[in-house]
């Protein structure tokens, strides 16, 4: 069992260093790159560390740490995952120091998972619009949860983000809310806004509608409270769902 001996929290008041013993089995590739590199410096301290580019192989300091109490009752181990989770997307743990790459650096440039955050602005999306998604169901499920963290590789949220869509302009919306007159397109769009459902575009030209994914609309619309029977949402004055 490999282990390194880390002193990741602040100093206790009577100035007291605190080391632990960190099991880097237990970490993913991410976080033992964390562990790893700080292992190199003579103190095992938090210390700034090199990120280097998967794709370009550029170099980047990084020492972004967080506070970490003397007292915390948080593990290391969750410490260090939930610091290696400001990495950005496409970056990883190089090491300390040019001439000192950390030994799994191979394992670490593969560890390329999507936090919350990154899929979201991967996605263009709202906090409002991820929430409301989400409880639609409509969004993929995570690839694996770290600390109970949800995370998604690049390829999930590609996939989803490039799925085949039929864009619906805001008149076909509201055609199948079944609103009409001629304040139907502005009742449409308000409910759309309260709804949060994600804008995917407009139609070209000084008037042109905006466009939305008919099956995210469907979707939101489905998951709202009365939608019909086991909330299933009305089409032709029909429940669509069973």
């Amino acid at each position: 069992m490999a282990t390194v001996s880390l002193s990741l929290r602040a100093s206790a008041p009577n100035g007291d260093e605190v080391y632990e013993d960190i099991d880097l089995a237990a970490l993913t590739p991410r976080a033992r790159a964390l562990a790893e590199a700080l292992a190199q410096s003579s103190l095992g301290k938090r210390v700034r560390v090199l990120m280097q580019h998967a794709d370009t192989g550029e170099l980047l300091g990084w020492s972004g740490w967080s506070h970490y109490p003397h007292d915390s009752t948080m593990p290391a181990i969750t410490y260090l995952e939930r610091e290696s989770r400001k990495i950005a997307p496409g970056w990883h743990v190089y090491g300390t120091s040019v001439d000192r790459p950390i030994p799994s650096l191979a394992e670490a440039a593969q560890d390329q998972y999507l936090t919350r955050a990154t899929a979201m602005k991967d996605l263009d999306l709202t906090p409002d619009e991820w929430d409301a998604l989400r409880r639609a169901k409509h969004l993929p499920k995570p690839d694996r949860y770290i600390e109970g963290q949800p995370e998604w590789t690049p390829q999930t949220i590609e996939a989803y983000r490039t799925r085949p869509v039929e864009a619906w302009p805001l008149s076909r919306v509201a055609d199948w809310l079944g609103y009409t007159g001629p304040s139907a397109n502005s009742t449409a769009r308000r409910q759309l806004g309260r709804w949060s459902v994600p804008k995917l575009g407009r139609l070209p030209g000084r008037g042109g509608e905006t466009l939305y994914a008919e099956d995210q609309v469907k979707a939101i619309k489905g998951s709202q409270p009365g939608s019909g029977r086991r909330k299933a949402p009305r089409e032709g004055g029909k429940f669509t769902g069973a």
